[in-house]
């Protein structure tokens, strides 16, 4: 026979004849054992997903425009350097920059991104834009992450 949450035993065939107490039970049970999984889902999602700014910081960036004539496009690449001020070991890292026009119009993202940063180390990225028809002025850092 089997048990419910409490130890209680369940008569499959007869579960319209019981108590409306125990059966206020199962409800509450299984209303706590869906709240409880659907907790542990979203924080095991926000732990992989979450910012990690704190622990992934991007200093020395500098920003290099050229016009190719043939495409008649600008590309942009914006360089620096990303260190992982903790301990841990992150999979994947990646830096995203907007990059705007003398008008202030957002032109597009470059990023780039790398596997396998060890905690303590810095990494020296470039990160593109390609294919623009305006020419890039100003970039600014939009996001780092890292799982």
């Amino acid at each position: 026979m089997a048990v419910d949450f409490w130890g209680n035993e369940i008569n499959k065939d007869n579960k319209e004849n019981q108590s409306p107490e125990k059966q206020k039970k199962d409800k509450v049970g299984t209303i706590c054992l869906i709240i409880i999984g659907a907790i542990m889902a979203i924080w095991g999602f926000v732990s992989i997903f979450s910012s990690t700014e704190a622990n992934l910081e991007v200093t020395g960036t500098s920003m290099s425009v050229e016009y190719n004539e043939y495409l008649e496009e600008y590309t942009a690449v914006v360089k620096g350097r990303l260190t992982n001020k903790s301990s841990k070991k992150y999979a994947y890292v990646q830096v995203q920059f907007s990059l705007y026009d003398a008008a202030g119009n957002n032109l597009g993202t470059a990023f780039a991104n790398m596997n396998e940063l060890a905690g303590g180390d810095t990494w020296v990225f470039e990160a593109h834009l390609f294919y623009s028809n305006s020419r890039p002025v100003s970039y600014k850092l939009s996001d780092v992450s890292g799982w």
